[in-house]
């Protein structure tokens, strides 16, 4: 479970493109993953991975990329993050 969160990315961490959650490991997957603020890129570019088997809740999140996809207009995340 990962649950209220801020992920620090960019300019606000000492290095930037870097691996803020990822989750790809393992075979059981089905991770929790609510509550939780997502700033930057919300996909796996952006540094953000689900596992590809069972990729689990992502939903409820906020995340600031609202031209993804799994981010409604709302800012609230849908989905887990993608490619």
């Amino acid at each position: 479970m990962f649950l209220n969160n801020t992920f620090l990315t960019g300019s606000q961490v000492p290095t930037s493109g870097g691996v803020y959650l990822d989750l790809r490991a393992g075979t059981i997957g089905m991770n929790t993953v609510n509550g939780n603020i997502f700033p930057g890129d919300y996909s796996n570019t952006g540094g953000y991975w689900a596992n590809a088997a069972n990729p689990g809740n992502w939903v409820g999140n906020i995340a600031e990329d609202v031209a993804e996809f799994e981010v409604a207009d709302n800012g609230f995340t849908v989905l887990p993050p993608a490619a």
